[in-house]
């Protein structure tokens, strides 16, 4: 019975889609976000500035992502707006399994896959913004970890990132 089916999506832009498309459009489409720890997730310093040999007055600008040489995560977006960067106390710290490369600019920590989420949290924490260069997401948890943080987040006005990066407020 077509009823009592629920289809159930993480964002209102994946709902969206869902009721436009001839398969689904028929059913009760819910949005229920991705949820968090935030037990974990939330803003802490326990000093991961100077384990990684940055001072305290240095900036931080992370990037998560496993997968940069996938064009619909817009690492290239990043790397273009990165070469721009003068300050020579402004890094990026990157996380994931893959190395970024990141051309004409010295200031780049990889810290590579961090399964702790506790400090996975600190990453988030140390950081003074959070980029998010996606083309294509759904609801990404990086988002929602970053700013469970306390860390602004800048993204482009794609999939589910609009409904959690609100400009002047929680990012642009």
């Amino acid at each position: 019975n077509r009823g009592k089916l629920q289809i159930v999506a993480p964002s209102r832009w994946i709902a969206n889609e869902a009721m436009k498309s001839s398969l689904f459009n028929e059913f009760n489409i819910n949005v229920i976000p991705y949820g968090i720890d935030t037990n974990i997730f939330k803003p802490e310093d326990n000093g991961i500035k100077s384990a990684i040999g940055l001072r305290s007055t240095d900036r931080v600008i992370l990037f998560v992502a496993d997968a940069t040489l996938n064009p619909r995560k817009g690492f290239s977006f990043l790397q273009t707006v990165i070469g721009e960067l003068k300050n020579k106390h402004v890094y990026v710290v990157s996380v994931g399994d893959q190395t970024p490369i990141i051309k004409n600019y010295q200031n780049h920590i990889h810290l590579g896959v961090i399964s702790n989420d506790k400090r996975l949290s600190s990453i988030y924490s140390m950081a003074d913004i959070f980029i998010i260069p996606s083309q294509q997401d759904n609801l990404p948890n990086t988002v929602l970890e970053s700013l469970s943080c306390g860390t602004p987040v800048i993204g482009f006005n794609t999939g589910g990132v609009p409904e959690m990066v609100i400009p002047e407020y929680t990012g642009k």
